[in-house]
């Protein structure tokens, strides 16, 4: 007989080594899709480091591809600590890209727009977030299926966007409206892409930690994924929490 049982500590290397060995397990099991497709496995890992480390072109290009991905996790980080299964994290980043983009399209000044779009699109990734959350706490509906079902449903919004309103009616090319250029975000090293969002992006992992480790809010938060009962028998609401946890996740 086995049986799993919860750590009681974690030790400090254990934490450094757990995503050294993702990263590990996951080239390994690439090296065998590579490896059937016939291609040369470390020829392939060179051009892939080479294209994202190689030069400072590449990792300016890295940092900036990456900026939004570290959002994302940061998204479904904070949802995942109070078991709020938010799968539907790409579909919120695609609303909170059509609302910014739909208000930098409108001429404004600079400053004025970059901080709408932020909370606009803020908003419209809170807003998806919460669609599955009211339904878990209202109608009992599983999280995980409702969240990643609506990827699908703002994928295809987008498309008609894109494909009908949106579409360059001179090129007949399917193109969001562009942004007016006071909208963007400044660049930080001339002659690259590296703009504000990469530093902002970087900041925002220290402070989603902070909120989860050292407020009350994300006391709440741990609580509630942790224990649900102990914490209704400690007064915490946990249909709120769950529906707050949803709002910052989707923001």
């Amino acid at each position: 007989m086995f049986r799993l049982e919860a750590r009681s500590a974690t030790p400090a290397w254990f934490n450094l080594a757990l995503p050294l060995l993702a990263i590990v397990a996951a080239l390994v099991l690439c090296s065998g899709l590579i490896a059937i497709a016939d291609a040369g496995v470390i020829e392939a890992y060179g051009v892939m480091l080479s294209a994202s480390l190689g030069d400072s072109y590449a990792i300016t290009e890295t940092l900036v591809r990456a900026a939004p991905m570290i959002f994302t996790g940061l998204a479904v980080a904070i949802a995942f600590r109070a078991k709020f299964w938010n799968i539907g994290a790409e579909g919120q980043l695609l609303a909170g890209a059509v609302a910014s983009c739909a208000v930098g399209a409108i001429p404004m000044p600079g400053y004025l727009a970059m901080l709408l779009m932020v909370l606009i699109g803020a908003a419209a990734g809170a807003a998806v977030a919460l669609v599955p959350a009211t339904l878990r706490v209202k109608f009992k509906v599983d999280d995980v299926v409702s969240s990643l079902l609506l990827n699908s449903v703002i994928y295809y919004a987008l498309m008609a966007l894109i494909e009908g309103p949106w579409k360059d009616s001179f090129s007949g090319y399917p193109i969001s409206p562009p942004i007016e250029d006071a909208a963007n975000f400044p660049v930080l090293i001339e002659g690259t892409r590296l703009h504000l969002g990469v530093i902002a992006a970087l900041i925002a992992a220290p402070l989603c930690w902070f909120l989860i480790a050292r407020t009350t809010l994300g006391f709440r938060i741990r609580v509630t994924g942790e224990n649900p009962e102990a914490a209704r028998y400690g007064g915490i609401n946990v249909q709120r929490v769950l529906l707050s946890t949803a709002l910052l996740s989707g923001a």
